[in-house]
């Protein structure tokens, strides 16, 4: 038993290294970004059915999935040799010990194969994505690294395309208004002064159509890294409170060029600079988060200092000299509003971020 306890753990042994040699094996041949390139093919059932496939490249959880089954196959093939050998024992002994010897390296060879195989068919019986092994890591592009710019404005180029909402008279609205798209999170139509109302009825809430397809980009980064953040939008056209704003009011160039939308997370300084610096770049950075008083003002702005000075400059992709302009260029965001209506931010579809 001692021997084939050796050759399990170097089985064992190898499979655990093996990953490495194959990364470094991965430079070398050029293979597909996020693939293995194996040094020799990996001999595994071919799961349709034929002749067994020989796997070349392969992910990091595939080529250990294989890899298992490479094992328990390997372990049956050495419980069988053994009990080959144990059986010729029984069979040319005449001393009972050696017999009784015999009779124990076959039931060990029958348990340890039992053990390898059972564990494999208990898990995939409870549950088959318990041996599903997925090492992928999601991609998510340019999200990936906070964009904290808050320089010069964006594109305001009028988007080509027809309205897809009801005409300018119907909505009072003489720029391409759309209806809301569904997939960004937002309040349904209300009777005016309703605050759980983000439109007034019958609805449906309209946009200016270059800022809908802006705040379709802005919902689907913070689905993901490094965001991850729930929000919606709070106030679109026709509105159910009044407002100084031109884009909030009707019949003028203006309208339905903006919107107020709050964080559905905690509004705490990490969540709030995250959703600054992703409106910043997916939206414009004409926006403003909206305070009713000073205090407030003062106390948030106070909040969000402090926080991005606890914090290394890399967490915002900055370097120490940048800090001091990006708090200023943070804390700039936070304005008082007499009438504003709770925590929200008001954004812009383009234009220049306000000043200080």
């Amino acid at each position: 038993m001692n021997n084939v306890k050796k050759i399990f753990l170097l089985i064992f042994t190898l499979a655990t290294l093996s990953p490495f040699t194959l990364l470094h094996a991965q430079t070398k041949t050029g293979c597909p970004a996020g693939q293995y390139c194996l040094l020799a093919p990996l001999p595994v059932g071919n799961p349709t059915g034929g002749n067994i496939d020989h796997v070349t490249v392969t992910g990091a959880g595939d080529y250990i999935a294989n890899l298992v089954k490479l094992i328990i196959a390997i372990a049956g093939g050495l419980a069988v040799l053994r009990i080959i050998i144990g059986g010729f024992q029984y069979i040319t002994s005449e001393a009972f010990s050696s017999k009784s010897a015999a009779k124990d390296t076959i039931q060990n060879a029958v348990l340890g194969f039992l053990l390898a195989a059972g564990s494999f068919l208990i898990l995939n019986t409870i549950n088959p994505d318990l041996t599903n092994i997925n090492l992928t890591l999601e991609n998510v592009g340019s999200t990936q690294k906070l964009d904290t710019s808050f320089s010069g404005g964006t594109d305001s180029t009028e988007p080509d395309g027809t309205s897809g909402g009801k005409t300018a008279a119907e909505v009072d609205c003489l720029v391409d208004c759309v209806p809301i798209p569904d997939e960004i999170p937002h309040k349904p139509p209300g009777p005016a002064g309703s605050p759980s109302a983000g439109c007034l009825t019958p609805g449906p809430c309209y946009v200016y159509s270059g800022l809908a397809t802006k705040l379709s980009a802005l919902n689907e980064a913070l689905q993901h890294n490094p965001y991850n953040l729930d929000w919606e939008v709070t106030e679109m056209f026709p509105p159910v409170a009044s407002h100084d704003s031109d884009c909030h009011k009707p019949n003028n160039g203006n309208t339905g060029k903006c919107v107020d939308a709050t964080l559905r997370s905690p509004t705490t300084p990490e969540n709030t600079v995250k959703f600054f610096i992703a409106i910043n770049k997916f939206v414009s950075p004409s926006f403003q988060w909206e305070e009713p008083d000073n205090a407030s003002r003062d106390a948030r702005r106070l909040a969000l200092k402090q926080y991005i000075q606890s914090r290394p400059p890399s967490d915002f992709n900055i370097t120490a000299s940048q800090v001091p302009q990006f708090i200023t260029d943070i804390i700039c965001k936070v304005k008082t509003v007499a009438h504003a209506t709770g925590e929200h931010v008001h954004i812009n579809w383009a234009g220049q971020a306000p000043s200080c």
